[in-house]
C-alpha cells in the first residue's frame, strides 16, 4: 500500500498493472447488500475512492443507517418479500443509471442474488457462477449436509424445528454434546 501511495504521489501516472487509487470516468456505481460493519466498511472504502456507492439493508437498526458514507436505503426483506425485493433492486438499477456493480456482504443477500440471478444480471454486474456457489455454502445447514454427503468426519448434527425433534435427537445423542439455541 505504501508503494502505491508513494508512486501515485511521485509520478503523474501509476504503472499500468496497478489498480487506480481513484475511480475513473465511466466507472459504474456500486450497490452493497448488507448494512452490517462489512458492508459499511466497503461503502466507506469505495466512496473515499470516488465510487458512487449505495448500501442496502431491510433492517433500519443496522450500522449502515448511521453511516455518513454513500447512500443507505431500506429495501424489502429478500426472504420474506422476494418479489418486492427484486422489484426494488431493478428500480434502483434504473435510477442509478448504467449497470451498477452488485456486491453482497451478508448471507441473506447472497441467497437472494442466487434466486434472482437471471433477472438481476440484466441490470447489474456480478459473477453469476460465484453467487450460485456462495449461496450453496451460505447456510450452516447446507455446509453440514455437504460435509456428510462427501464423507467428512463431523459430529452428528441436527437442526431441530420443534420440541419433538429435540427429544428425538436427544434419545439417540451421545453425551457430552453441544446444543446451540
Amino acid at each position: 500500500l505504501f508503494a502505491r501511495h508513494f508512486w501515485a504521489g511521485a509520478h503523474s501516472k501509476m504503472p499500468q498493472d496497478s489498480n487506480p487509487l481513484r475511480a475513473q470516468p465511466g466507472w459504474p456505481s456500486a450497490v452493497v447488500l448488507g448494512g452490517y460493519y462489512t458492508g459499511v466498511n466497503l461503502v466507506r472504502y469505495l466512496v473515499r475512492r470516488g465510487v458512487t456507492a449505495y448500501c442496502l439493508d431491510n433492517d433500519r437498526n443496522r450500522q449502515a443507517f448511521r453511516s455518513v458514507y454513500g447512500t443507505t436505503l431500506q429495501c424489502p426483506d429478500p426472504d420474506r418479500q422476494p418479489a418486492e425485493w427484486l422489484a426494488f433492486m431493478l428500480d434502483l438499477a434504473r435510477k442509478a443509471g448504467g449497470k451498477p456493480a452488485l456486491i453482497p456482504s451478508a448471507d441473506a443477500f447472497v441467497a437472494a442474488m442466487a434466486r434472482h440471478a437471471e433477472e438481476l444480471s440484466t441490470a447489474y454486474v456480478f459473477c453469476r457462477d460465484s453467487v450460485a456457489l456462495y449461496a450453496i455454502l451460505a447456510t450452516k445447514r447446507r455446509q453440514y449436509d455437504l460435509a456428510v454427503e462427501h464423507g467428512m468426519p463431523i459430529p452428528r448434527t441436527k437442526f431441530a424445528q420443534s420440541p419433538e425433534e429435540v427429544a428425538e435427537f436427544g434419545a439417540g445423542a451421545q453425551f457430552p454434546c453441544v446444543i446451540k439455541p
